[in-house]
């Protein structure tokens, strides 16, 4: 993912193609990403490299105007932590938690925001399949299976759920398709159609 974040800098013209080329040989080196590489010996400004990021994983950029004039869950999360996994809680709402993030390929950061993959599905889908919030379930796709907890939010419309990319032991990525679109070479990596059910172990 990385890679195709740099490669997304190439395309804008903020990196060329023999500084990608130091950074791919530096990253098979010392194993480290090639993002952060990059930023690292000052081949790509922070800043590009943040657009680059955002747009190859369809997140939104955080804006100065985005940042909240007092701390937002000050009383529930040190101050120690948020500087050590460059995290910023933007707004506490009922459908979730808002974060700024240096980094949202940050595995430290994730895992302590979220320990635990869940799949977010809207409150009257969950109830409609007698399924309670935190249940384990199975979401299933033509192409793979992956179990893990449900977690009911609004913030996903009725029929649709959304499941986080980033976490090994439920790989959202399992249940996609590999396979590149033709005029565009980009495979369906971000949606599918998948079923839910329980993974209740009676």
């Amino acid at each position: 993912m990385a890679r195709e974040v740099a490669e997304i800098l190439v395309g804008w013209g903020k990196l060329d193609a023999q500084a990608l080329d130091r950074a791919v040989n530096l990253q098979r080196a010392s194993g480290e990403r090639v993002d952060v590489i990059l930023t690292r010996l000052g081949l790509a400004a922070e800043a590009d490299v943040a657009r680059a990021r955002a747009s190859h994983l369809d997140l939104p950029l955080a804006e100065p105007g985005d940042y909240p004039a007092e701390p937002v869950l000050a009383d529930q999360v040190s101050i120690e932590f948020l500087r050590r996994a460059r995290v910023l809680p933007l707004a506490d709402r009922p459908d979730g938690l808002i974060l700024a993030m240096a980094d949202p390929l940050d595995r430290y950061a994730l895992d302590a925001i979220q320990p635990t993959p869940a799949v977010e599905i809207h409150p009257d889908d969950l109830a409609a399949l007698g399924l309670a919030d935190g249940a384990t379930v199975a979401v299933i796709s033509r192409r793979g299976r992956i179990v893990l907890e449900a977690r009911a939010t609004r913030r996903v419309s009725r029929g649709s759920v959304f499941i986080p990319f980033h976490f090994r032991e439920a790989a959202a990525n399992l249940l996609t398709s590999p396979v590149l679109e033709p005029h565009a070479k980009m495979a369906a990596l971000k949606v599918c159609a998948v079923r839910i059910e329980s993974d209740r172990q009676d």
